[in-house]
């Protein structure tokens, strides 16, 4: 059995600003700086959060896009959150992941190790 550590980790995004992002982006960097090899992570984005993904977003998305590159986050919006903002999902950004709930994905990652976050 290994002793290396794997470091699973679901944040979940409800509110609509630039600032929850920011929390979840530099709770991320610094995981990834303790540990780059062993880091999989997750961002559900629910309730008011998917419009933090629209294109339209002023948000520096570099180091997201970076990760998404590497294999090290995924970008998951809940489709039941979008139906309620009126939001489309040709409106965000393509790295972006609809599921059908995000609130069951959270639960589903958790029943499979993941830590939960909510910044």
């Amino acid at each position: 059995m290994s002793n290396i550590q794997k470091y699973h980790v679901v944040f979940h995004l409800e509110e609509d600003n630039n600032q929850s992002l920011n929390i979840a982006t530099n709770n991320l960097g610094n995981l990834l700086l303790h540990d780059h090899n062993n880091v999989v992570a997750v961002f559900v984005a629910n309730f008011r959060a998917p419009t933090l993904f629209l294109r339209s977003n002023n948000f520096d998305f570099k180091y997201i896009e970076e990760w998404i590159r590497m294999g090290k986050l995924k970008i998951l919006i809940c489709r039941n959150s979008l139906q309620k903002l009126n939001i489309s999902e040709k409106d965000l950004f393509p790295f972006c992941t609809v599921i059908p709930s995000g609130i069951v994905k959270i639960i589903e990652l958790q029943n499979e190790g993941y830590a939960y976050i909510r910044p």
